[in-house]
């Protein structure tokens, strides 16, 4: 989430400051690309967890999130470094695509593993923790590199990479890490189930 909100917030400046595009044809641009390739990826987010848990992985919705972050990794690091504005448009339309497969699994993740009774609450806590992380640490992140790392206003594209790189590795590895936990309450929540 927090590298979604980067580069949400970003890619406006980067193509007004480094393309010299207007905020007319970059909003068109990037509009669209997020209206369909943020669609579609969430859509395929959606099928590939049923897809995945239907081969008998109880852990299918952190696993598809997992190598939706992996896959999305490339291609948003070298989207903002490029020098061409029309392939950094079909870098950033890959990376939203992948980067968006979270954007249904996530939620249907939690709503599996809890309780009936809890999963409004957890739901409204994950949102939050999300929000807060994501919007509070996403543009500013990358704000703080190109104005205390690099200090140059000309250096975001090399700021958005870092950071970048810096949190979807990170996310995979804790993804990973949870993947061995999620299973076990997989198993508990069908024990509810059963009750």
């Amino acid at each position: 989430i927090l590298v979604n909100y980067a580069v949400l917030a970003w890619v406006p400046t980067l193509f007004i400051r480094i393309h010299g595009w207007n905020i007319a044809r970059i909003g068109f641009w990037f509009g669209l690309i997020n209206a369909v390739f943020g669609t579609l990826g969430g859509y395929a987010g959606g099928w590939l967890a049923d897809w995945v848990a239907a081969r008998g992985y109880r852990d299918a919705p952190v696993r598809v999130v997992l190598y939706g972050s992996l896959c999305a990794l490339p291609f948003a690091v070298l989207a903002p470094l490029v020098s061409s504005a029309p392939l950094s448009l079909l870098l950033f339309a890959a990376a939203t695509f992948f980067l968006f497969i979270q954007s249904g699994v996530a939620p249907s993740a939690v709503q599996g593993i809890v309780p009936n009774q809890m999963r409004g609450q957890l739901s409204a806590l994950q949102l939050f923790v999300q929000n807060l992380v994501g919007l509070g640490l996403g543009a500013t992140s990358v704000a703080l590199f190109t104005d205390y790392v690099f200090a140059d206003s000309s250096k975001l594209g090399y700021s958005m990479a870092v950071v970048i790189l810096m949190v979807l590795p990170l996310s995979a590895l804790c993804l990973w890490y949870c993947l061995g936990r999620y299973r076990i309450c997989a198993e508990r929540a069908n024990e509810w189930v059963g009750r």
